[in-house]
């Protein structure tokens, strides 16, 4: 799978950009609605069926990224998977392989994952035959598991279908959260919201009215906001998860054993006043100012994009292993939280004076999806 994602998915974003774009226009006014007045949303699972359709556009093809089957397994597979795993590591370690098929979360589970391939098969018994027959395919990630994963083993239904849940786990989540964590930041600092949606104005009318790849790299002020926010609240605390698998030692002398678990303090990083100055505030503009001032030092410079990665921001790891979709994942988040930011206003619910605090449990820092932002159209937004 991340083979398939560096080699064909991200190199098939341009071409893919307005398909994706066409869903998030459509998806964002149907979920979120006319907001004639104030209306107060709980934005997570909006958000969240926003992406199960602008991903499934890509992920699945576009004869099944609307189907409510499709969106519910999507939306329901983060939340029943995360419950079953918090769920069997509750159990005496003996005692999991009895055990935790009986729990009832991993039942749940095991009901979702029977769904969707019941869901999923027929579609790809078709592009089978299609693809024997010389038919053309859809270009998405479905095609690309059956014409391109058979070689690490994902040949049947099950795997491909397996493949495909575990992949929208990763993107929808991720994404999802990230997405919320800014409208939440947003929301709460309302004076930054015109200056992006000058942005995109901007960046439509000198790019034909279109969100195309290379308008959304234009969107250097939205780009800073997301990763101070993710620099901010950080969807783990720690990073760069290795295990020694032979005994070395550091140029500083540290010996590391063999068998040796090695995590990164990604959240302690974040928060060092020595890289970030004055690390507790939330500085919409700290990375756009950042790549300013490496554009007029040394001509250009990327590493302070939202997609680069650093030892200093650790959220897509580090090295050969770094987040292969994190490319993907970049231009959706900037196609959703641009279209949010041109069709409404957000503010903080009545009587709310601080930004909502996120829940942090275990290595896991997520916004509160049952919290509620209010939005309304903004004036002269487009209604199609």
């Amino acid at each position: 799978m991340p083979n398939i994602i560096r080699t064909t998915l991200t190199p098939a974003i341009g071409r893919l950009n307005h398909a994706m774009m066409a869903e998030v226009d459509a998806a964002v006014l149907r979920e979120l609605g006319e907001c004639i007045e104030w209306t107060p949303i709980e934005i997570y699972g909006k958000i969240m069926r926003i992406l199960a359709v602008a991903s499934g556009r890509v992920f699945i093809g576009p004869e099944l990224c609307h189907d409510e089957r499709y969106i519910e397994a999507v939306v329901n597979y983060t939340i029943v998977l995360n419950q079953a795993t918090l769920d069997i590591k509750k159990l005496n370690p003996w005692l999991k392989r009895f055990q935790a098929h009986r729990l009832h979360s991993v039942i749940a589970l095991k009901k979702l994952e029977d769904r969707f391939l019941t869901f999923i098969a027929p579609t790809v018994e078709a592009r089978r035959k299609a693809m024997t027959s010389g038919q053309t395919v859809p270009d998405d990630m479905l095609t690309w598991l059956m014409t391109k994963g058979a070689g690490d083993g994902i040949e049947t239904v099950r795997d491909i279908g397996l493949n495909q849940l575990g992949l929208t786990h990763v993107a929808s989540f991720a994404t999802g959260a990230t997405a919320t964590n800014v409208l939440y930041d947003l929301a709460f600092r309302q004076q930054y919201i015109k200056p992006l949606r000058d942005e995109v104005r901007e960046t439509l009318a000198g790019f034909d009215g279109k969100l195309t790849t290379p308008a959304l790299r234009n969107l250097q002020k939205m780009d800073s906001v997301m990763k101070e926010s993710l620099r901010m609240h950080p969807l783990v605390f720690s990073t760069f998860e290795r295990r020694a698998l032979q005994s070395f030692t550091l140029s500083d002398g540290h010996f590391i054993p063999k068998g040796t678990n090695l995590e990164i303090p990604n959240h302690a990083i974040a928060r060092d006043p020595e890289i970030f100055p004055d690390p507790d505030a939330f500085k919409p503009w700290r990375f756009y100012e950042m790549g300013e001032k490496n554009t007029e030092k040394n001509g250009g410079g990327t590493s302070h994009q939202f997609v680069s990665v650093s030892t200093e921001l650790g959220s897509f790891g580090y090295g050969r292993d770094a987040c292969p979709g994190r490319f993907y994942a970049a231009d959706e988040l900037k196609m959703i939280l641009a279209r949010i930011l041109m069709a409404y206003d957000v503010r903080m619910v009545d009587g709310e004076t601080e930004r909502y605090p996120n829940l942090d449990f275990g290595g896991v820092c997520i916004p509160d999806p049952t919290r509620k932002l209010l939005f309304k159209r903004v004036v002269d937004s487009p209604t199609r």
